[in-house]
């Protein structure tokens, strides 16, 4: 910047503030008229010239030098010759006032406030409006000191008057008069008066040291003024409006007209601080004040003051101060008003927070956290620092403040009353000193340190910072004394200590260890307010009280508030410092309870559909559970053709969850549990689900519940590792929790990737680097994971979810007659009976087996509702039909189409269902079905089912049977598959065999054969069948089938027939026994043949020991 050039007018112009100079100069000289011995007259008005002629020996060259007399014209009047009549600003007539506070601080913030609630008020911010009580949010903003300031009402006004006035006089011609003592007044000397010392003492006095060009130094005390200055914005060009603030001065306890002691304070770096210019602003003139030693008066809380301000006239004069005088009627307040008091509006801050241990994961000055449980089960790699579950300890210590303040309490003063200057050295050093200068630094927040023994407060503490109390629980507020050591004092105050513990009881204080104590229930989060208070000795000096006080506040509002302030719960004097209290668990303390699982209606199933919609409301203890996620869990059935046999196969999955009720949400793997009970569903929370199935089966699905701890970031472990090649590095037996593992450079600066940088194996506990990594080999950097258990699942709800599609149609191999026996004894076993039941088939189907899921059946479909007319060809193919032999005579068939109770395996009937083939028929057209297990056949790697469809009075007859799979858990309409018709198959006929023992005779055995039979065949039309019976014997104690032998004709003795009432035929006979049967071992061979054109044909045979 250019330096300015100055002429003699510019320069006297500059030296305008020191008169003293300007007297040294001769530019100021004063001349005493007096006016006793003048002729003039005061109390006349007229004009009066006063000149002066200059008179000094000078050495310019004659001729370029002419000295003149100056002649300067004077108008007197009696009014207006004084100077403001005793010199004194008349303070009421001017409207002047004392401001206590930083009005402009506490303007600025009040604007803030009122913008926070317009935009409230804003259409669309309603949401912001209810995020809590307003009050909690917006409030008052708290009031700060800056001194005692002087102020004006409506001082702009006034100083557009007096400019207009003085233009006047510049846009006159020729010279103008002095009409006005007043036109003189270029400022003020402003005094203050103290209700401790009952004087007045000027705020103005100084010392000037002047350094003239050339070295020359000279010293002299005068008074300096204060004036008044306004300002413009910088590019702000001529006609402008300018700004002129309603505070004149502002008296902070030290000179209004000579700078403070010390280096100022700048945020700027030494190198980019412009050179400061010459105070008087003229080269090579240097000019420096101090206030003269003893005039200043202290600035001390709860002291009350007075101010005046003397006119200080062109040539820097002003009547001479009266340090006793008692007249107030000029002064500010007035003398009808007490003195304005000096009170502190300052807030008390909250207490320094200090940890007594380096930061933990997650953690932070404000969030402490306590892990009752950090261990885990299993190896975890000594390269990753392990987790402690010490409670952790914070020291509290009063909050720092500056010299000044301490100063504005008294705390350096004598018994007299003035500053100590024995305890500069105390001021200076503690004033540098704060918390760098104590503990140790935080390895891993080096802009954080940590004291792990005694915290030592090295500062200034906060003179009325008596304690600290924590408050957010139930109980109320716990406080802590910040007390001075025994036989101590301000400012060696001892700090108290704070630990987080385990429990739910209310907090408390021990005053012998110094220790507040915090419980927190287990996985919980507890948010307290942490503030500092003050004593009842403080309050007098707490502006907040003296307002209310002053403006009437009724007596218990003001009681209330004083004990408020002492329990430190008034924020705008103690506001509040929040600290967030954790017990971290590694997993949520309940596991989750799944109360209610059922299918969405709002998306039912449909044909086909091969997903399944779920709502459900879950159980959880929201403190410790973050999330929640659903795990699906089914075991299929899986029958591969090429496998040796049927197989299962397991599937977990995690269908997607939202909040239920918020159908437009967007699903994700887990729902964030919020830590607060649901307004709606309290601790519960209601999700809906998609469970992607894949296919159209029908599935048992367990389903749990999965909750996550809250506290994940509280549990990680990190540490220096090096990965070498894709060699897996194991860092814990236990696993990994999925999605914790990160890998970034030592630096920071870099974060790797899972998956594209390093690969995690989270069962295994492994990480590696990846095939193209970033990673670089063999190079440290910082691996960060959680070792499980993180989570917890609910028990489990199971759901049938059906089938959506109809089954593939049966493949049948081949069907095979099947026969039952039975064996009973009556008499003492003299009387026993065989029966073999007749009219079962054997059906085997070929794999695969399950087309439509777990459960599948084979079902016999049969006619459902009434008769089937005989022409209605389409549904005669879909149902099972019966009929007799026609070589054979018997009883005739009542009924073409069994019905379900005719098949006594079945394991289920359904009488109504539809086939889609019978689809559009009118009336509708339903059918049945004899529904049946099936069984796996590992000898012949086929699926088998039994069915028994006896033919009761006739002999037997031809079935057709109509085949399907059915699935029981199905969509309505599509259980059946496509019929399957088998070719006609007859079905065996019962027959029981009894033989009859005599205990006298040991050699008779009755033997008697019954059953449903023909009476005769086409190629014999009267001869029924015939029954024979063959007796072996076997002298080997435990005869095979090999060990017998025939006794008598080899082909038997017939039985002969006899038809019964009910129309059975019974086939009886009496054989002797070629030795009592005690004696020999004997069996009976029956057989029974029917009669046909080509021989006989074996019906029955069975084998009977006597």
């Amino acid at each position: 910047m250019d330096q300015p050039t100055f002429d003699l007018h510019s320069a006297l112009a500059a030296m305008a503030d020191y008169p003293a100079m300007l007297r040294r100069l001769g530019v100021i000289r004063v001349i005493e008229v007096d006016l006793a011995g003048s002729g003039i007259d005061p109390s006349n008005p007229g004009g009066v010239t006063v000149s002066a002629t200059p008179s000094w020996t000078y050495q310019a060259p004659a001729g370029n030098v002419r000295i003149a007399p100056v002649a300067t014209p004077v108008h007197l009047t009696p009014a207006r010759f004084a100077l403001l009549g005793n010199g004194l600003l008349d303070a009421v007539a001017e409207k002047l006032g004392v401001a206590e506070i930083d009005v402009d601080s506490a303007a600025t913030r009040l604007l803030d406030l009122a913008r926070q609630l317009v935009d409230i008020a804003l259409p669309g911010q309603a949401a912001i409006a209810a995020a809590g009580p307003l009050a909690d949010r917006l409030t008052l903003p708290a009031l700060r000191n800056a001194g005692l300031s002087l102020t004006q009402a409506g001082r702009a006004m006034k100083l557009r008057g007096k400019l207009a006035e003085a233009g006047k006089w510049y846009s006159a011609t020729g010279g103008f008069t002095l009409s006005d003592a007043q036109h003189a007044v270029k400022g003020y000397v402003v005094d203050v008066w103290d209700d401790r010392t009952r004087r007045w003492h000027t705020l103005c006095a100084r010392r000037g040291t002047y350094k003239l060009p050339g070295g020359r130094t000279f010293t002299a005390d005068d008074e300096g003024a204060v004036s008044t200055a306004a300002t413009a914005k910088p590019e702000a060009g001529t006609g402008t409006m300018m700004y002129l603030h309603e505070s004149m001065v502002r008296w902070n306890g030290w000179s209004l007209v000579a700078p403070p002691v010390g280096t100022p304070v700048t945020t700027e770096s030494p190198d980019r601080v412009p050179k400061a210019a010459p105070a008087s602003g003229l080269p090579g003139f240097e000019v420096s004040f101090v206030p003269q030693p003893g005039t200043l008066p202290v600035l001390r809380f709860g002291r009350g003051y007075r101010f005046q301000m003397r006119a200080v006239d062109v040539i820097g004069r002003a009547d001479p101060l009266n340090p006793t005088s008692t007249d107030f009627s000029r002064s500010v307040p007035p003398a009808d008003k007490p003195p304005a008091r000096h009170l502190r509006f300052d807030p008390v801050a909250a207490p320094i927070v200090v940890p007594s241990a380096p930061m933990t994961e997650g953690e932070s000055v404000d969030i402490i956290v306590l892990r009752p449980d950090p261990g885990v089960l299993g190896f975890v790699s000594n390269l990753l620092a392990p987790l402690l579950g010490t409670p952790p300890v914070r020291h509290l210590a009063p909050p720092k403040v500056s010299v000044g303040l301490c100063e504005e309490h008294g705390m350096v003063d004598t018994a007299a009353g003035r500053p100590d200057p024995s305890k500069y050295q105390m001021l200076a050093t503690r004033d540098r000193a704060d918390l760098t200068a104590v503990g140790t630094v935080d390895p891993r927040q080096p802009h954080q340190r940590y004291v792990p023994g005694t915290l030592t407060v090295a500062w200034l503490p906060d003179p009325i910072c008596r304690g600290a109390v924590v408050s957010g629980y139930p109980s109320g507020p716990v406080k802590g004394t910040f007390d001075p050591p025994l036989l101590g004092s301000w400012p060696n105050i001892q700090p108290v200590r704070l630990q987080v513990v385990e429990g739910t009881g209310d907090p408390g204080w021990n005053p012998l260890l110094r220790l507040i104590t915090l419980p927190v229930p287990r996985g919980e989060t507890r948010i307290v307010q942490l503030s500092s208070c003050v004593n009842a000795g403080d309050l007098p000096v707490l502006g907040q009280v003296a307002w209310m006080t002053d403006k009437g506040t009724p007596p218990d509002v003001i009681n209330a508030t004083r004990a408020d302030l002492q329990a430190g719960q008034v924020w705008q004097v103690t506001p509040r410092r929040q600290l967030t209290l954790v017990n971290a668990v590694r997993t949520p303390v309940t596991a989750p309870s799944l109360v209610n699982l059922g299918n969405d209606s709002s998306t039912p199933r449909t044909p086909g559909s091969t997903v399944h919609a779920l709502v459900g409301d879950v159980g959880v203890h929201r403190p410790s559970t973050g999330q929640i996620a659903l795990v699906a869990s089914r075991t299929d059935p899986v029958d591969d053709p090429a496998a040796p046999e049927p197989t299962t196969r397991t599937t977990v999955t995690r269908p997607p969850l939202r909040e239920a009720n918020t159908a437009n949400a967007q699903q994700a793997p887990a729902l964030p549990v919020d830590y607060e009970p649901d307004p709606v569903t309290g601790a519960q929370v209601s999700f809906a689900a998609t469970h992607v199935i894949g296919d159209t089966r029908r599935h048992q699905v367990s389903y749990h519940v999965e909750g996550t701890t809250r506290y994940l970031e509280h549990f990680v472990q990190r540490g220096e590792v090096t990965f070498a090649g894709q060699e897996p590095l194991r860092l814990a037996e236990a696993g990994i929790v999925a999605g914790t593992a990160t890998v970034r450079s030592l630096d920071g600066e870099t974060a790797y990737r899972e998956d594209a940088d390093f690969d995690v194996d989270e069962r295994a506990g492994t990480i590696k680097r990846s095939a193209n990594s970033g990673i670089p080999d063999n190079t440290k950097v910082e691996a960060a994971i959680v070792v499980p258990p993180a989570t917890k699942l609910s028990d489990a709800v199971t759901l049938d979810l059906p089938s959506t599609a109809r089954p593939e149609a049966p493949q049948v191999a081949w069907v095979v007659p099947t026969f039952g026996w039975t064996e009973t004894s009556a008499d003492l076993g003299l009387r026993r009976t065989r029966v073999r039941g007749g009219g079962g088939l054997r059906i085997f189907l070929e794999r695969p087996w399950y087309s439509s899921g777990a459960g599948e059946q084979l079902a016999i479909v049969l006619a459902g509702g009434g008769p089937i007319d005989p022409n209605d060809v389409q549904l005669r193919e879909l149902v099972t039909q019966i009929g007799g032999d026609p070589v054979v005579k018997s009883e005739a068939i009542t009924g073409s189409f069994p019905g379900i109770g005719q098949f006594p395996l079945a394991a289920d009937g359904k009488p109504a269902l539809s086939l889609p083939e019978l689809a559009g028929r009118t009336p509708a057209a339903m059918v049945a079905a004899a529904v049946h297990d099936v069984q796996w056949d590992a000898e012949r790697r086929r699926w088998a089912c039994d069915v028994v469809l006896p033919a009761g009075r006739v002999y037997q007859p031809f079935v057709r049977l109509a085949l399907a799979r059915y699935q029981p858990n199905s969509l309505a309409g599509v259980e059946l598959s496509a019929v399957a018709a088998l070719q006609w198959a007859q079905l065996a006929p019962d027959r029981s065999a009894t033989i009859r023992l005599h205990a006298l005779d040991l050699t008779r055995v009755d033997l008697t054969v019954a059953g449903w039979s023909t009476s005769g065949t086409r190629a014999a039309p009267t001869v029924p069948n015939t029954v024979s019976a063959i007796l072996q014997t076997s002298s080997v104690g435990n005869p095979g089938d090999l060990d017998w032998t025939t006794v008598g004709s080899p082909d038997g003795l017939p039985l002969t027939a006899a038809t019964q009432p009910d129309g059975t035929t019974v086939w009886s006979s009496t054989i002797r026994l070629p030795r009592p049967r005690i004696l020999a071992l004997f069996r009976l061979v029956i057989t029974e043949q029917e009669q046909h054109d080509v021989g006989g044909r074996l019906v029955y045979s069975d084998v009977i020991r006597i």
